[in-house]
């Protein structure tokens, strides 16, 4: 399926000139992609691959069709849309975060990695969106991660010391 995505975007994006580089028919499938990895994701408990999946989703999302404020070769309406996107984006992830790491009473173990998977990709999506578009995700602050981190994968402690630098970018 990440071969099909990707062959996909790069033949989009030889077919079209660099100014009009939004394919609405793409965007509609990476929109989807996200939605049913994030119904996988909830119904398939502590499944990394799933994780790894959505990385890749939004690693493709920042290379095709994210841009900053600086972006003015887009026509406004297209920053605009993008900009939603962004926000949007942002608010999905968290909510998902949040969904992903309350921790039922029981010591199953699938959702203690659960939780481990939904604290380590908001690390790597602080650091992409940070890296990529200068976004800074303030809304889910590193003690809390550690704390979460900490709580369901005491045995990485001292990994979990070094998380605000893990954080930063670099």
């Amino acid at each position: 399926m990440q071969r099909l995505m990707l062959r996909l975007f790069e033949e989009s994006q030889h077919i079209q000139d660099q100014d009009a580089s939004f394919d609405p028919e793409l965007h509609k499938l990476l929109k989807d992609e996200f939605s049913w990895v994030e119904k996988l994701i909830k119904c398939y408990v502590g499944r990394e691959a799933l994780w790894l999946h959505r990385r890749f989703l939004l690693t493709c999302w920042i290379r095709y069709f994210a841009c900053g404020d600086h972006d003015r070769s887009l026509p406004s309406n297209q920053r605009n849309t993008r900009t939603v996107d962004i926000d949007m984006l942002i608010d999905n992830e968290l909510e998902l975060f949040r969904s992903c790491t309350i921790l039922p009473d029981s010591d199953f173990e699938d959702y203690q990695a659960q939780a481990t998977f939904a604290a380590t990709y908001m690390v790597w999506l602080k650091k992409q969106l940070a890296g990529a578009l200068a976004i800074n995700i303030q809304k889910v602050e590193t003690s809390r991660l550690k704390s979460l981190l900490t709580n369901v994968c005491p045995e990485k402690s001292l990994l979990w010391n070094y998380l605000p630098e893990l954080c930063e970018i670099t």
